[in-house]
């Protein structure tokens, strides 16, 4: 699991509560650093905040698939601060498998992780 989210307060929650469920869990603040670890980590699941300091989410999406292999088949969820509606284009725009609206319902994060974490994921699969 990476998640990819530049506030530091909200970052360590969800990294908490996914430990907590047993998940292994790399943190990254920036899209640079996100995209370091993914090669290094290979995680599951990546849940991506979209407005980051250094890259936008749809910046990190190009490049993560760009790096090729099996970065194709991870599931991305997005993290946002966007109503529901908004959010619902983004995940469709750039190819996610969901998304997060802030604040966070922390159900549901573990919920939507649970559907994705563990096992490998195919485009046009849930």
């Amino acid at each position: 699991m990476l998640v990819v989210e530049d506030d530091p307060v909200l970052g360590a929650l969800v990294v908490r509560v996914l430990r907590e469920d047993g998940y292994p869990v790399a943190q990254a603040r920036h899209g640079a650093e996100a995209l370091r670890l993914a090669r290094q980590e290979h995680p599951a699941c990546v849940l991506l905040d979209l407005h980051l300091p250094d890259m936008d989410g749809a910046a990190f999406v190009a490049a993560f698939r760009a790096a090729g292999g099996a970065a194709g088949a991870v599931p991305i969820v997005l993290c946002t601060g966007l109503d529901a509606r908004a959010a619902a284009r983004e995940t469709e725009r750039l190819g996610a498998v969901g998304f997060l609206t802030k604040p966070y319902d922390l159900d549901a994060l573990t919920a939507l992780v649970g559907r994705f974490a563990g096992r490998t994921y195919s485009p046009g699969t849930s």
